[in-house]
């Protein structure tokens, strides 16, 4: 598949093609018409299918791979490969893990990595890990701090012993030190 362009019929009807490209067209007794993406609300372009009158809409990234590359690995997702979700072509796709996928994106600098209370899983803020140290060093109980933060006792070793919320960690005892 050089610069060569293929055309095969999608696997949802034999009624549409799709090209190497991401170009989609119609085909029936009346002949041939290409199909006017339209872009999604998440960047993506789709096209409208129609199938016994039941009409259903397909992101073209997904046309192109499911028609050349059937055989989607399990828990795999499309990745573009230059960022482009309006580039469908088969040469900007492939089949990646979302590991991968996450992993591809941060690489390139478009997703800053987020840590600690920053994180969107934070279970506790930045003040939380400040709270947390300083129960701790007043003797209160691991459990009973969280119990408190209502998060599991795990999350408040982590803490304390700087495998989670570094930064925070880090900037308290920083802070903490310079108190006495």
């Amino acid at each position: 598949m050089d610069d060569f362009i293929e055309w095969r019929p999608t696997a949802y009807s034999r009624s549409y093609w799709v090209n190497t490209l991401g170009d989609v067209m119609s085909i029936n007794e009346r002949g041939t018409k290409p199909l006017k993406p339209q872009k999604k609300f998440n960047g993506y372009v789709a096209v409208n299918l129609y199938n016994n009158k039941k009409m259903r809409t397909f992101s073209i990234h997904k046309l192109v791979m499911e028609t050349f590359y059937p055989n989607r690995p399990a828990g795999s997702v499309i990745d573009h490969i230059d960022f482009n979700k309006e580039n469908n072509n088969i040469k900007n796709l492939r089949y990646v893990t979302q590991e991968e996928n996450l992993r591809h994106t941060i690489d390139a600098g478009r997703k800053p990595v987020k840590a600690g209370s920053k994180s969107p899983a934070s279970k506790l803020t930045r003040e939380d890990v400040f709270k947390v140290v300083i129960m701790r060093k007043a003797g209160i109980k691991v459990k009973h701090i969280a119990d408190h933060f209502t998060v599991s006792q795990t999350v408040i070793h982590d803490v304390l012993s700087g495998k989670s919320y570094k930064c925070e960690g880090q900037e308290f005892k920083e802070r903490f030190s310079s108190q006495q």
